[in-house]
């Protein structure tokens, strides 16, 4: 961005030695990213705006999501960590934090995606445990043999004692 800026600035202005900063006036925020355009602080120069991110190319029409706000986006439906929390974590580092509306919008577009993606994955696998079944001679192919211990549902490194909890130490 700046080799582009300050090469377009000798070419416009080659006269003007004056320093090129950031219009902090005609700046554009998106969740953790921006789009930010460079001035001169002496004659009338004003960049393009750049895009300080990269983006999510999708085939549909209008502006593009930025990779970074959708990750953060995908990484919040894993953890139990609301918006507040985040927003809060991010402020406490000192950073611009995006808004509690922009957060919402962006998980009504990223988590339908995240549930779509879910249920691919689970029919490939389901598709993929009838076949081992199927190879092994099963009659039930799309059944699945487990079995497990359900009388404690807590940890066992929760610190609680539990009966027989000592035969595993």
């Amino acid at each position: 961005m700046w080799n582009s800026v300050f090469g377009e600035h000798q070419r416009l202005h080659p006269n003007c030695n004056a320093f090129l900063q950031w219009n902090m006036e005609r700046e554009e925020k998106f969740g953790f990213v921006n789009r930010e355009e460079a001035m001169c602080d002496k004659c009338t120069y004003r960049s393009r705006k750049f895009k300080l991110y990269e983006e999510v190319h999708t085939k549909k029409t209008g502006r593009k999501a930025a990779k970074i706000n959708v990750s953060a986006q995908a990484a919040l439906s894993q953890t139990p960590l609301g918006y507040t929390g985040l927003r809060k974590i991010v402020l406490g580092c000192n950073m611009p934090a995006p808004s509690t509306s922009g957060l919402q919008k962006r998980a009504n577009k990223v988590l339908p995606e995240i549930v779509n993606i879910n249920k691919k994955d689970m029919k490939a696998r389901r598709k993929q445990l009838i076949a081992i079944n199927t190879l092994r001679g099963r009659k039930d192919s799309g059944s699945v043999s487990l079995q497990a211990d359900g009388a404690y549902n807590n940890a066992i490194y929760s610190g609680i004692r539990k009966p027989h909890s000592s035969l595993l130490h």
